[in-house]
């Protein structure tokens, strides 16, 4: 059994291998799982950010298993190795639901030959289940996305697109950030769903933030 390193108001730490913990979790008890694995291109020479450990697909079938059916799973990547990223966690039994690009702007080249990053790509995939989306979340709490809680301050849909701000942003965008310079010219609103159909996200739920342990 391994000891919490940490705990309160809900949150519980452990300072451990992720795998070590993640085979402690019991079944089908987790909605959610939040994670940023190394990009595996080996930042600045560092050893941890060459581990492998992102496209370890052991590491992903622990996460499917502690997820609930329909629990979904959120995996920060890096441009030039998202797509194997993806596979193994694909391979490990997720359906790939969506990749969200989270545009920045502020990164920096890794030499004078590189183009300036400017996004992260973050790989969407679900844990499969068995019926309709409706029956499972009324039947998980998980399974969809609760859209009409996200949608934007004049009611659009929200889009796998993240723009984010500059460090300098305070009540208002500074020249540069990526939330200034673009703005979508047209946005897609539906109709909301009917009243009656079950609405994920209505209580606290139960996230796993994975933290590979090589990261220093």
């Amino acid at each position: 059994m391994i000891e919490p390193y940490y705990r309160s108001d809900g949150a519980t730490l452990y300072r451990a291998r992720n795998l070590h913990v993640l085979q402690s979790l019991p079944d089908a008890g987790v909605d959610a799982v939040i994670c940023d694995p190394p990009y595996e291109i080996g930042i600045g020479g560092q050893a941890w950010d060459r581990t492998g450990a992102a496209f370890d697909v052991a590491l992903w079938r622990e996460c499917l298993r502690l997820l609930k059916p329909g629990g979904h799973l959120l995996a920060f990547g890096h441009v030039r190795t998202q797509h194997r990223l993806t596979c193994a966690i694909e391979d490990a039994g997720f359906q790939i639901r969506d990749c969200i690009d989270w545009i920045y702007g502020q990164g920096y080249p890794g030499s004078k030959t590189q183009l300036k990053p400017a996004r992260e790509p973050i790989t969407v995939a679900r844990k499969p289940f068995r019926g309709t989306e409706t029956a499972n979340i009324a039947a998980h709490g998980v399974g969809g996305l609760n859209v009409q809680a996200c949608r934007t301050d004049t009611g659009r849909w929200p889009a796998n697109l993240l723009l984010g701000h500059h460090p300098e942003c305070g009540d208002g965008c500074r020249p540069g950030s990526p939330s200034r310079s673009w703005t979508p010219s047209r946005g897609y609103a539906p109709a909301a769903p009917a009243p009656s159909a079950p609405r994920a996200g209505t209580s606290w739920a139960t996230v796993a933030w994975v933290r590979p342990a090589t990261c220093r």
